[in-house]
């Protein structure tokens, strides 16, 4: 049996803390429940947990490329990992447009060579 799945990696821009994104993405993603949780291990730091629509996603502070404190992360759930692994599709670039638009944050999504496309408005800017 083939199975397939979904994953996307958004790195955004917010000037706000987590407890606004969350707001702001609810609303956006017309998503009933985004819980805030805290990491178990040691500096215990704070994360948002997303889980709608057969998709687990985390929102973590994130300062890998410049100006994008905020990395959103998503993948199907319940999906065995090597079949994942094969048959996956990377909706980032969609997801960020979708995020970008909806909520007013500056996206950015890294392509395989490691450059950053950014989406500003839903539209993708370079």
């Amino acid at each position: 049996m083939k199975i397939n799945g979904a994953f996307a990696k958004i790195y955004f821009s917010c000037n706000d803390g987590l407890d606004a994104i969350v707001e702001v993405l609810k609303q956006a993603l017309q998503v009933n429940s985004i819980d805030i949780e805290h990491d178990e291990e040691s500096p215990h730091e704070e994360y948002a947990l997303i889980e709608a629509m057969g998709f687990e996603g985390w929102i973590r502070k994130n300062n890998e490329y410049e100006n994008m404190n905020y990395l959103l992360q998503i993948e199907s759930e319940m999906v065995p990992q090597l079949e994942y692994q094969e048959n996956a599709c990377d909706i980032s670039v969609w997801l960020g447009c979708v995020i970008s638009l909806l909520s007013n944050y500056d996206a950015c999504v890294v392509s395989d060579d490691g450059t950053c496309m950014m989406i500003h408005n839903g539209i993708i800017c370079g």
